[in-house]
């Protein structure tokens, strides 16, 4: 449904693509921890078979150009869609592992907020990780499923989920997948904003092997990944791919 989201996937994955990541032009994640700071993730926790964190967002604007922004965060734009904010990361998974995931949002509020724009034209935009599974095949990238969770449908409101889940990715010896959260959602209709205030992510790795004790050496890539992921404690432990 986000064609750009599967896009800065494609690109960061491809060999040119995964030094422009690394070199730092994508922003990096909010690590922040306080309350007040616009965005900031709290509560996070790395075990072997998963992550858990919250996503806290303090507050939101209307831009003049009618885009939905929280400081700190992209806006990521589908054509004819309204325009609404995004933090993305990416997650390290243990080698063999499918991918789950949990999203509660928190702290609900309403409001009606007029003026917000889409983006361009309407245009028929594939799923993403469809599209991402046969760009990944044109380009020689290996590609294992990944489990969506089921989440509340909340008709109406776009986007339609809170999250994105990529396909797991294999960046020469490490496996990751790329996670979107959406705090805001926009109803068209009735030009309504749910904010999700906190979002509680449970990210679970199932069926794999369990994690060495013993660190290995990191590979240059490796160690370039562990500045990116929110668990690079499974980076270098068997839990790469």
């Amino acid at each position: 449904m986000f064609y750009r989201l599967s896009l800065i996937i494609y690109s960061a994955l491809t060999a040119g693509g995964l030094m422009w990541l690394l070199q730092g032009q994508v922003q990096a994640s909010p690590q922040s921890s306080s309350p007040q700071s616009p965005v900031a993730i709290q509560n996070l926790v790395v075990s072997e078979d998963g992550v858990s964190f919250t996503l806290h967002t303090a507050g939101y604007t209307l831009t003049a150009a009618g885009a939905l922004h929280i400081e700190g965060l992209e806006t990521w734009q589908a054509p004819g869609e309204p325009l609404v904010p995004v933090y993305q990361t990416w997650l390290a998974v243990p080698a063999g592992a499918e991918v789950e995931v949990v999203v509660r949002p928190l702290g609900l509020r309403y409001e009606q907020v007029l003026g917000v724009q889409a983006t361009g034209a309407g245009i028929p935009i594939s799923d993403p990780n469809a599209e991402l599974a046969q760009e990944a095949s044109l380009i020689g990238l290996t590609t294992a499923p990944s489990t969506l969770a089921t989440a509340v449908d909340h008709a109406g409101f776009f986007p339609t989920l809170s999250y994105q889940l990529s396909e797991v990715q294999h960046s020469r010896d490490v496996s990751v997948v790329s996670l979107a959260l959406y705090p805001l959602q926009y109803h068209p209709a009735t030009q309504q904003v749910r904010h999700n205030q906190e979002l509680a992510v449970e990210v679970r790795f199932t069926q794999h092997s369990a994690l060495s004790t013993q660190h290995s050496a990191l590979t240059p890539n490796q160690a370039q990944w562990t500045e990116r992921v929110l668990n690079p404690s499974h980076i270098g432990t068997g839990g790469d791919g």
